[in-house]
């Protein structure tokens, strides 16, 4: 009977020990399972971003195409103004790839050279629509065409790469690109519009202001100076410059040549600031530099510390307190335009208001650590004074003839209205109206012409933005 007994015990035992190995390889699956489902999340954005470059990289060498064999001037200024459009939105569409860790560092200065490609576009498309498409301008405009051409071939075979997971494939294409963006073939220094030949003028004399700044040791220590002031004032209440040392000033190139960074270092972070000649912050990036095993402790050591990680609605109020504390923007002229959180960090997007108008090319990116709260990113380059001041002088001269209410009767009924229409000021120097909608299952954004009330273009929302407009319409939680 005892051994009876002592059996039943230990079977008892046998049973509760495989009950809990069952338990545990079901919740090793579920984590696997969860692990594969994240992802398959970021490899199908990814998909997404890299299609709709392609996508939009054959629409800006349809238009050109259709520019070329016009013999229209409104039509061919029409068709210039699409390519415009397609170029801005093939910037947009990559904007978020240099974030994840597929692909190495080297896209993000991709991603900083074809803003300079699309911006050159643009005063070529200027030109061509101030005196016509004939002679010099149409031997430069094609060439400008097989530029995107072959961007999009590269753009096919890096999202065939990644879509076989051929990571090797993958790095290999992003560097050929950026060696083929160090050859300057991005940069048109010949594309210069009559209308442009003051700003070129004064942008020269900005660019000879900083290079005498830094032409000597005295001078460099002036200007180092007065950027740490302006950087600490910048910085006040996220970053410490008490923390770092001072580790050098220099010019930028490229189109904007008034720009120069600032940079300062500790043994864990790396700072950098970028600033103009008119004393305005533009941009700051903070940048981890430990090993990974470095990184690694220092993260289990805050969990430990930690009592609450930042929640998104108070990152979110993080960044609205910094934009307005720190760089006098006020969050009732800024329009959430797109949100995404990846890891331990959220990214925000905003877009300049102006008299309720939406400024498509006024942007300001905030990235927020999600561990204590740091904001770790800041960009604003498209809000640099002068370029807002210029954007303001336009508005002045344009005019809406159909209202929110006319433009949304022009919408197909079978689209779904998701949230109230919005005054746009485009890339062509025209007002449109607005609408986000969803259509079997996809957010779009149609644009209606405020002042003719026809259908300009209608656009797929990535995630970035329908995350976004959930937030701003509070529908959703991402």
């Amino acid at each position: 009977m005892q051994l009876i007994k002592k059996l039943t015990q230990s079977s008892i035992f046998n049973i509760i020990l495989l009950g809990l190995v069952i338990i545990s390889l079901i919740a090793v699956y579920v984590i696997y399972q969860d692990l594969k489902e994240a992802e398959g999340v970021i490899a199908s954005r990814v998909n997404n971003n890299l299609n709709d470059s392609i996508i939009n990289l054959d629409q800006v060498v349809q238009n050109g195409q259709f520019a070329l064999v016009t013999g229209d001037r409104d039509n061919q200024n029409k068709y210039l103004n699409k390519m415009d459009e397609r170029a801005k939105e093939f910037e947009t569409s990559i904007r978020d790839i240099p974030y994840y860790h597929t692909f190495n560092q080297e896209f993000g200065l991709i991603r900083r050279e074809i803003d300079r490609l699309v911006y050159n576009t643009m005063l070529l498309t200027d030109w061509i629509e101030d005196e016509d498409l004939s002679g010099e301008r149409k031997q430069l405009f094609n060439q400008v065409l097989e530029e995107y051409h072959e961007l999009k071939e590269m753009f096919i075979n890096l999202s065939e790469s990644y879509s076989d997971g051929d990571q090797e494939q993958v790095d290999n294409l992003i560097d050929n690109l950026a060696e083929r963006i160090e050859k300057d073939l991005y940069d048109y220094h010949y594309i210069k519009s009559k209308k442009d030949d003051e700003y070129e003028e004064k942008l020269q004399a900005e660019k000879e202001q900083i290079e005498e700044a830094l032409s000597s040791s005295e001078l460099e220590e002036q200007k180092k100076d007065k950027a740490k002031r302006l950087a600490e004032k910048h910085l006040q209440g996220q970053i410490d410059l008490k923390n770092y040392e001072y580790h050098g000033l220099n010019l930028i190139g490229g189109p904007r040549p008034q720009q120069y960074k600032i940079r300062y270092k500790n043994n864990s972070n790396k700072l950098e600031l970028t600033l103009n000649v008119n004393d305005e912050v533009l941009a700051h990036r903070l940048e981890d530099t430990q090993t990974e095993e470095e990184q690694e402790s220092m993260a289990d050591k805050k969990d430990k510390e930690k009592n609450d990680k930042f929640e998104k609605d108070k990152a979110m109020a993080k960044a609205k307190q910094f934009l307005e504390n720190n760089v006098s923007l006020s969050p009732q002229n800024l329009n959430l335009e797109g949100l995404k959180k990846d890891e331990d960090k959220l990214l925000v997007l905003y877009r300049k208001t102006i008299d309720g108008k939406l400024i498509q090319t006024a942007t300001v990116s905030i990235t927020i650590s999600l561990s204590d709260g740091t904001i770790e990113g800041f960009n604003a380059y498209s809000l640099a004074t002068e370029d807002i001041q210029e954007v303001e002088n336009t508005l002045m001269e344009l005019e809406k003839n159909y209202t929110d209410q006319e433009a949304k009767e022009r919408l197909n009924p079978e689209n779904e209205l998701v949230g109230d229409g919005q005054l746009v000021f485009g890339y062509s120097d025209s007002l449109y109206w607005r609408f986000p909608v969803m259509r079997n299952d996809e957010h779009y954004y149609i644009l209606i012409d405020a002042s003719t009330g026809e259908e300009y273009s209608i656009s797929k929302m990535d995630y970035f933005q329908v995350n976004g407009l959930k937030y701003r319409t509070k529908s959703n939680n991402f």
